[in-house]
């Protein structure tokens, strides 16, 4: 399972529904395509994800400006987690991702 967190950034709590476009890179600076196709509910979050051209399902939650978000990365049986901002006036979401709690790299998509 690979889980997601991102707190609000600069304002506005917003709605998260829509396509999430970007990249995701490791901390040697290898950069693949990321993507996400976010719903919002209320506070239930549920998406469709996309790196590198494999995709996968996700369900989570999206309250008091915070992001959570679980799902299986294609072929991999790591728990990978994504921390993170949400910049509203940007229509961005952005941060680093960690595995073991180590960072192993960065994110960015953007509407």
């Amino acid at each position: 399972m690979y889980t997601g967190a991102v707190s609000e950034g600069s304002g506005g709590t917003g709605n998260l529904t829509g396509r999430w476009v970007g990249t995701i890179s490791d901390n040697r600076g290898v950069t693949g395509q990321f993507e996400m196709q976010l719903q919002q509910v209320g506070v239930n979050v549920t998406a469709s994800v996309f790196i590198g051209g494999l995709a996968t399902t996700g369900n989570g939650s999206y309250a008091n400006g915070q992001f959570q978000l679980q799902f299986q990365w294609p072929g991999i049986t790591i728990v990978v987690t994504l921390v993170g901002s949400y910049n509203p006036y940007a229509s961005e979401l952005y941060g680093d991702w960690l595995v073991g709690g180590q960072k192993g790299g960065s994110w960015r998509v953007r509407r």
